[in-house]
């Protein structure tokens, strides 16, 4: 009795741990204890760990900000090996610019031209021209370079779900897997020296999940293993192959939840469709905007997991460079399924609920007020008291908390409609705004692109 009693408490200590587990004999799923919640780890407590074990290390973003990047960053002392979709954050950034400077050897490879158009990229590479960090374009053979990965000393690799940008780290659902086993690393890096030369690499033999590779097929190998349970989180919904999939296994009586961002659904970017075909055959579909979900997870049985960049869609695992990585660590799979629970727990049937909150009488709702009216077309009223102006955006801000506070948003393809730069007209204003109330980002903001629905009422 004693002997059983210490190894189900040393069951308890294993799933309490995020990381660094040394193997353990199988046990059986009934004996097997749901913790309620596994610790939260600092950026310190994280990269000791990667640095202790050769084991794998998963984390949740935004609970872990930038810091763990930074301090992996700033650990280093013979090599930094970057790839990245979208780059803007200051503060790893500056960590990059310091660390090539005291003589690590800093390589970066970035998206040049992203969904979008944006010039962000650009932006990074302007501000670190004339340092010491070497810096490339991505290869054109790729529709994009969508690959989130660093790699430290050659001895410790970063897997993300989730780009270098505030809202990535900061108000969006994203996950990180710190891998310090030497082949997986090594296999990193074999890469990044291809797509760094723009040549093509020897995979195949991959540990690693890779598109355009082998992405596709290790991922519906994945699914069609599920006995019992099949949970995902993932940002798009988009590719027929990857669904049908995930239908079969509802069909063949896998419990199955996706958890998915709220999207409007239009053109070829409608995956109403596809949500159908898996809630029909019973597996529930459900809508996370807070955190915005871009998690890219799939965790089968509870055992198994899949985390890296690719997305449902047949772009990113046919003609993007994206990495992901295959693991069935128990403790690195605990935090997942804790993370997806969480969740799960406040995610929506419907892409947009409506709130039943009353609009006032006379039809004009407080700009402290909006939050309450998400997705609802209503009139704000409130006095502007900053204005930002990025030459690509332009808010006109009731507060100065962009951040969490409700304002409202004009792009440059519309400011010629009004007689003056808007900037120029609303400053100190009081004015009434009507159009939805849309949340971006964890805040409220109504959109305009016509004059004639915001007016001054005061000074």
């Amino acid at each position: 009795m004693s002997k059983q009693i210490t190894a189900l408490g040393a069951l308890l200590v294993l799933l309490l741990l995020v990381a660094c587990a040394m193997p353990t004999p199988t046990i059986a799923p009934t004996l097997v204890p749901t913790p309620t919640a596994l610790p939260l780890l600092s950026a310190d407590q994280l990269w000791q760990r990667a640095q202790s074990c050769k084991c794998l290390t998963v984390y949740p973003v935004p609970e872990t900000s930038s810091g763990i990047l930074t301090k992996a960053i700033e650990s280093a002392t013979k090599s930094v090996r970057l790839k990245m979709y979208l780059f803007t954050l200051d503060d790893v950034r500056d960590a990059l610019v310091v660390a090539a400077k005291r003589g690590v050897d800093v390589r970066v490879l970035l998206e040049l031209n992203p969904s979008g158009g944006s010039s962000m990229n650009v932006d990074f590479y302007n501000a670190i021209k004339g340092t010491p960090i070497r810096f490339r374009w991505t290869s054109y053979d790729f529709r994009f370079t969508h690959e989130k990965s660093l790699v430290i000393d050659d001895q410790i690799g970063m897997i993300m779900t989730y780009n270098f940008t505030a809202s990535g780290v900061r108000t969006n659902r994203g996950y990180g897997v710190l891998d310090s086993r030497p082949d997986d690393v090594a296999e990193m890096i074999k890469v990044y020296e291809a797509d760094w030369e723009k040549i093509v690499p020897d995979l195949n033999n991959a540990r690693l999940v890779w598109s355009p590779v082998n992405a596709r097929q290790k991922w519906l190998e994945l699914i069609d293993s599920a006995q019992t349970t099949l949970e995902m989180e993932q940002e798009e919904w988009l590719a027929p192959e990857i669904v049908s999939h995930v239908a079969d296994a509802a069909k063949r009586g896998v419990r199955v939840r996706v958890i998915i961002p709220p999207t409007e659904n239009q053109g070829p970017y409608n995956q109403q469709p596809y949500y159908d075909q898996v809630r029909a055959v019973g597996g529930q579909i459900k809508f996370m905007d807070d955190p915005h979900m871009v998690g890219k997870v799939t965790v089968v049985d509870g055992k198994r997991a899949l985390v890296g960049s690719e997305n449902v869609s047949d772009n990113s695992l046919n003609n993007n460079r994206e990495l992901g990585i295959l693991f069935d660590q128990s403790d690195a799979v605990a935090v997942l399924k804790q993370s997806f629970e969480k969740d799960w727990s406040v995610s929506t049937d419907e892409p947009f609920p409506v709130s039943g909150v009353p609009i006032p009488p006379n039809g004009i709702v407080n700009w402290k007020d909006a939050a309450k009216f998400y997705n609802r077309d209503v009139t704000l009223e409130g006095a502007i008291v900053k204005i930002y102006n990025s030459g690509r955006v332009m808010f006109l801000q009731f507060s100065d908390s962009p951040e969490t506070d409700a304002k409202v948003v004009i792009f440059p393809s519309d400011w010629g409609k009004w007689p003056q730069r808007p900037d120029l007209i609303y400053m100190g204003k009081t004015i009434r705004v009507t159009g939805k109330v849309v949340k971006y980002q964890g805040a409220p903001e109504i959109v305009i692109n016509d004059p004639k629905v915001i007016t001054i009422i005061g000074q």
